[in-house]
């Protein structure tokens, strides 16, 4: 259940600002064609992990890291636990904002030419990172997992048409589809700024929407956080389930900027 939606939104707009600051550098959309309305669309992958905040010279920021670290394997199973649902939750997200019919897990490996594309693309060694702690980018076993990240960075990778726009235009094409969709979601501490603050843990989530063609018609980043313990799971479960929030904010943003007709 999503917590204090009030200090989510404020949240929401807070990143907007930073945003445009350049300190999260917002993803933007690639592509200049006019807005298409998307009847159906395919959730190809939906990815979640966790990112460890960058050393730091505070002492408190160091305790809350080391715990975190002690705390890794909880976390870790508590993202597997989780992956199901979240695709779950994009899925519907997608469904319910852009008003289209979403295929996605057993639907999708059930159209012809799947299982073919499957044993071409599927590096699931592009889901690892060189973190000791949290080396795993998480995905649904039933996802296709085509795209060759470096070392879990699949924000970079997306940056770059020439990393995936011919494979999305060969699986669109095999599988008679017009729209692809790929979902990106990582929790990552903050040090509070103060001790009575706290705290927080922050929900980021990315949202990639490909066209047949292979272009990338939406990329788009949105943030929610909430305080947290760092040794007690709720508060991991509590940042986790601020997602249909944050795709609810993406997709309508880019309704309202015209990028797709919803």
């Amino acid at each position: 259940m999503v917590k204090n939606p009030s200090k989510i939104l404020l949240f929401l707009l807070i990143s907007i600002i930073v945003n445009s600051c350049g300190a999260f550098g917002p993803l933007t959309t690639t592509s200049t064609a006019p807005p298409e309305k998307i009847e159906k669309l395919a959730l190809l992958s939906t990815y979640l992990t966790f990112r460890q905040s960058a050393p730091s010279l505070s002492i408190r920021n160091s305790i809350m890291s080391e715990n975190i670290r002690s705390f890794s394997g909880d976390i870790n199973n508590l993202l597997i636990t989780n992956i199901n649902n979240y695709r779950e939750t994009v899925a519907n997200a997608l469904k319910e904002n852009l008003k289209c019919s979403v295929i996605y897990g057993k639907n999708l490996q059930e159209i012809q030419g799947f299982n073919e594309l499957k044993n071409k693309y599927n590096f699931t060694y592009a889901l690892k990172k060189e973190d000791e702690f949290f080396p795993d980018i998480i995905s649904d076993t039933l996802d296709l997992i085509p795209f060759e990240f470096e070392n879990g960075d699949i924000e970079g990778f997306f940056k770059e048409p020439g990393n995936f726009k011919n494979i999305i235009s060969e699986i669109c094409k095999k599988l008679d589809l017009n729209n692809i969709a790929v979902s990106y979601s990582y929790l990552f501490p903050i040090e509070g700024a103060s001790i009575v603050l706290g705290n927080s843990l922050n929900l980021a989530s990315d949202l990639y929407i490909f066209n047949k063609d292979g272009e990338c018609i939406i990329a788009e980043t949105g943030f929610t956080n909430v305080t947290f313990k760092s040794k007690e799971l709720e508060g991991y479960q509590e940042a986790l389930d601020n997602l249909p929030v944050v795709l609810k904010y993406l997709i309508e943003k880019k309704v309202d900027e015209k990028f797709i007709d919803g």
